[in-house]
């Protein structure tokens, strides 16, 4: 809570595909109270609150309705529109002195992302990415491990994920991603814009910052623009590698396929041991060291629905008590350029066939 013991109030601007995960984080946030949500269809803004529950919250169709509606009394903005809109969008929200929470992909290159965090700091105000992956309850039980030395120093990491959500549906459909957000179908920079970067960021919570990064994409659905494969192979500054091999458009069987809330595979050897989660043997997750092996359930009996929402509200709970605060979150967008950069360089790297330094 703020000095005078009322929650932060904030506006969403977006109400597209992942604003109902967003908007039940922040209800589960005892920091906040949404007092608005913008979408350019109003419509489905009154949608999102009735559904979530957003008492008092208004619906509108522009930041400046929205901000006249509560008379001006708002705090802070998620926005989670579009990433080619993220400049327009969050420059705006600066300008009128609020501070902000931006969906992942931060901006379309970095020196747009360079550009905003400027306009940011010249404002006076907060800008941190809405990057929730490395919140999943599984990653930040791995940080833990890695900090107690129970694995030793990281050597190695992988992701191999390898998955069918962009291929035909058995009745010649189309996948449910496709249909949940239509806009993935016309992508030009597709798996590792929307997904790897997540995959990016643990990776570098991890195993520290990438030194340079070199990679192959591909696609294999004839319903997408973008890659639908990457194989990515990081170089990290403490000598660590890391791998990220995924794929949307694999013939997968049907006992393989994930769903939201399951791990992903991965492996990350020490040189005193490893950990591994392993999403085929029940979420488990494993550490391996001299001395045995040890398991544990990775989603801590959630249901993967719950714990998949669990790292919404994890992640929007730390932006909001940063705030309060007045420290520095995890997520800042000038530490976001890293991983932007690191996911930027796949596709240069693809280019032009040989390792990209950051």
């Amino acid at each position: 809570m703020g000095l005078t013991g009322e929650p932060l109030r904030g506006i969403m601007f977006g109400a597209g595909s992942i604003a109902p995960h967003q908007a039940l984080a922040w209800r589960a946030v005892d920091e906040v109270r949404i007092v608005g949500v913008v979408d350019r269809e109003p419509d489905r803004a009154q949608r999102l609150i009735d559904e979530i529950g957003l008492t008092g919250a208004v619906a509108s169709a522009s930041l400046d309705d929205a901000l006249a509606a509560v008379g001006d009394c708002a705090d802070f903005v998620d926005v989670a529109t579009p990433p080619e809109l993220h400049v327009e969008h969050v420059a705006a929200v600066a300008r009128r002195g609020l501070h902000v929470l931006c969906q992942k992909p931060f901006t379309p290159t970095v020196a747009e992302a360079r550009q905003v965090i400027h306009i940011c700091e010249e404002a006076g105000v907060r800008c941190v990415v809405n990057e929730n992956w490395r919140w999943r309850d599984w990653y930040q039980e791995a940080a833990r491990i890695l900090a107690e030395g129970v694995v030793g120093s990281p050597r190695f990491a992988s992701f191999t994920c390898h998955r069918d959500l962009v291929l035909p549906s058995p009745d010649g459909g189309l996948p449910s991603l496709l249909v949940r957000q239509p806009y993935t179908r016309t992508m030009e920079r597709l798996i590792v814009f929307e997904w790897g970067i997540h995959l990016i960021d643990v990776l570098r919570m991890l195993l520290g910052p990438v030194r340079s990064v070199y990679a192959v994409v591909d696609r294999t659905s004839p319903l997408v623009v973008g890659e639908d494969r990457a194989v990515i192979q990081l170089e990290h500054v403490s000598g660590a590698r890391s791998l990220v091999d995924i794929s949307w458009g694999s013939v997968t069987r049907t006992d393989r396929r994930l769903i939201r809330g399951n791990v992903e595979p991965f492996v990350l050897e020490g040189d005193a041991g490893t950990l591994e989660l392993d999403p085929f043997a029940g979420d488990q997750l494993s550490v391996t060291t001299a001395s045995g092996t040890s398991v544990a359930d990775a989603r801590r009996g959630l249901p993967p629905a719950e714990a998949y929402q669990r790292s919404f509200e994890s992640c929007q709970r730390h932006f909001a008590q940063s705030l309060l605060a007045g420290v520095p979150a995890v997520n800042e967008a000038a530490d976001n350029l890293q991983p932007l950069a690191a996911a930027l360089a796949v596709y240069e790297s693809a280019a032009v066939g040989r390792p990209v330094a950051l």
